[in-house]
């Protein structure tokens, strides 16, 4: 769990890079060792009070919804597709869900929505995510998510059979 707690306070791309708190549950996984590598980095740690995770619910909902909504439906090939695939998760659940919770409306509502047009339906990770949007308007598909060949999630350089051991 060090490695991991090193890889959050990463300088280069660390999540919890200028973050100031953290707050985690007593689960024995954050050991301390964990939470000495975060503290040396300036983060606090703000642990929920036992038996009761309505204090972390935000967070529960959000590991409940990736759970069911896609990474129980798929077989992961390497590191990079699992981690491009919660990548475009993570986009699909701020900028195309709407939330119950917040009366149907998205996270991150885009600015501008045509009103008239066409209505089409966009598939991501092979059909598990979809978004329907009108009038040919441009859906905030991040970067990353646009280097990759239909929507399964896979690099566009990705050989299967490489990442197998099996030669041309």
């Amino acid at each position: 769990m060090r490695q991991a707690a090193r890889q959050l306070v990463d300088a280069g791309d660390g999540f919890a890079l200028g973050k100031t708190h953290l707050i985690l549950d007593r689960d024995t996984t954050y050991g301390d060792a964990f939470r000495q590598t975060l503290s040396s980095a300036g983060v606090k740690i703000v642990l929920c009070p036992p038996r009761v995770p309505q204090c972390n619910a935000y967070a529960e909902r959000f590991v409940r919804s990736i759970k069911e909504e896609c990474l129980n439906r798929l077989v992961f090939l390497s590191e990079e597709h699992l981690r491009t695939t919660i990548s475009i998760f993570i986009d699909h659940y701020r900028l195309r869900r709407n939330h119950q919770g917040i009366e149907n409306q998205l996270v991150e509502p885009p600015e501008f929505l045509p009103k008239l047009g066409r209505i089409q339906c966009q598939k991501q990770l092979g059909g598990i995510l979809n978004h329907s949007l009108s009038g040919g308007g441009v859906t905030h598909e991040s970067s990353r998510s646009a280097e990759f060949l239909g929507s399964t999630g896979l690099p566009a350089d990705f050989d299967l059979g490489k990442r197998a051991g099996v030669r041309a």
